[in-house]
């Protein structure tokens, strides 16, 4: 084991220092999903091509598009990566989960079968990471220490183990929150300046570095992420730090924001919040909460392809729908894998429990044994979610969406982050 770690450093510093880029190595492309309502295939009118990393948006101008040539970093920022598996490939839908360990953070995954825990990599602590839907490669931010400070992006395949830089060297700009898209040739983010305050806009680049693309110039709303791809594959999901209590959805095609504004809020110094909690392939598509701490999160249906004006629109929004929750304070929602169903996990005394109910918000069930819960995935295995005492989630558990069994945990200790992958 000791002589396998010491090629890989081997690896890492001969590819910081020749800087060039290691492309990720991945054997086919992705195949069709399991978990519809999240996971559907390609569109259909995806550009065709043999390579695992086609692109499934239309090719950039040349006015917007580059082929950078990353420079190597000043310091090895890449050895701080510690994989702990190698040619690792998901059997099955794989629940993965965050877990603190020394000063940094550990990806696990589990098997929501028998509760199998295979811990995949460490990352240094506040690192930001998407797996790729497949499990395929996980695509991560990395702090170069340097005079000028900087974020840039990786990847790492986990089925061949090859790592390298995804974005371009930019000294003093932090580029943050890696998205994969839907059929995994591409990588979106954001850029912002190091203290995070100025939006420098938002990119996607090929996984090999390669066609990197402007989707929306800067901006004045401050930090900006991308928290989310919409089902077909055609709009980034978006999130604002400074303008609350708003989604917004861009599309990609015709650079466009839909966005959905929370209701009013009048309690003194509130910030509503808004976030999409799941989606489904048929229309309406979007379950999303809005809300605050003092009136609780609610949880609507949101037709995100209808035609509505945004927030800087000066016609009037379109009438909000009614919430499918008005009371109760949601902390976490999902469709089922047919969506046609939801779980919700609800607190309306200050315990959490999940919630099964109609896509209408009614014939409702609550499954005992799950108070505390939070943050739920309703796959076909079963329902997984958190579970945590004080405001701390310590278990992933899993329960029978029907009630019929009692809740199983599958891993238990600090956990920060709870997600999932369907090869």
């Amino acid at each position: 084991m000791q002589s396998g770690w010491r090629l890989y450093a081997v690896m890492i510093g001969l590819a910081g220092l020749t800087g060039t880029v290691v492309a990720l190595a991945l054997s086919g492309g992705p195949r069709l999903p399991s978990e519809p309502q999240r996971r559907p295939s390609p569109s259909a009118s995806a550009t065709a091509s043999t390579s695992p990393f086609a692109e499934a948006s239309p090719s950039p101008t040349p006015s917007e598009s580059s082929s950078p040539t990353p420079s190597a970093s000043p310091t090895d920022a890449l050895g701080a990566i510690r994989p702990l598996v190698f040619a690792w490939r998901p059997a099955g839908t794989t629940a993965i989960v965050e877990t603190p360990v020394g000063d940094g953070l550990r990806i696990v995954a589990l098997d929501p079968g028998d509760g199998t825990a295979t811990p995949l990599l460490d990352l240094p602590s506040g690192t930001e990471w998407q797996l790729r839907r497949d499990g395929s490669a996980i695509a991560f931010t990395v702090r170069v220490d340097a005079l000028l400070e900087r974020t840039r992006i990786a990847a790492l395949s986990l089925q061949t183990g090859a790592l390298g830089w995804v974005t371009p060297d930019e000294p003093s700009v932090s580029q943050r929150s890696p998205f994969w898209s839907n059929d995994g040739s591409v990588v979106y983010y954001a850029r912002t300046s190091y203290d995070r305050r100025s939006d420098l806009g938002i990119y996607r680049v090929r996984v090999d570095g390669t066609n990197l693309t402007q989707l929306r110039p800067p901006s004045q709303d401050g930090e900006i992420s991308v928290v989310g791809v919409t089902p077909d594959g055609l709009g980034l999901v978006l999130e604002r730090a400074v303008v609350s209590g708003v989604v917004d959805v861009l599309d990609l095609n015709t650079r466009a924001v839909r966005s959905f504004v929370s209701p009013p809020y009048t309690s003194a110094g509130e910030r509503p919040v808004g976030r999409v909690d799941a989606w489904r392939p048929q229309r309406p598509r979007a379950l999303v909460s809005f809300g605050g701490p003092a009136g609780g999160l609610q949880l609507y249906v949101w037709d995100d392809l209808a035609a509505t004006p945004g927030p800087s629109s000066s016609a009037s929004p379109a009438p909000t729908p009614p919430p499918l929750v008005r009371t109760a304070f949601s902390l976490g929602a999902d469709w089922d894998p047919t969506g046609t169903r939801i779980v919700a996990a609800l607190s309306a005394s200050g315990v959490s429990s999940l919630v099964v109910m109609g896509a209408d918000g009614q014939d409702r069930t609550t499954l005992a044994g799950t108070e505390g819960a939070s943050r739920p995935f309703w796959l076909r295995a079963g329902i997984v979610y958190l579970n945590g005492a004080g405001g701390g989630a310590s278990e992933v558990r899993i329960v029978a969406p029907d009630g019929t069994t009692a809740p199983r945990t599958l891993f238990s200790g600090g956990i920060t982050r709870l997600t999932y992958v369907t090869p």
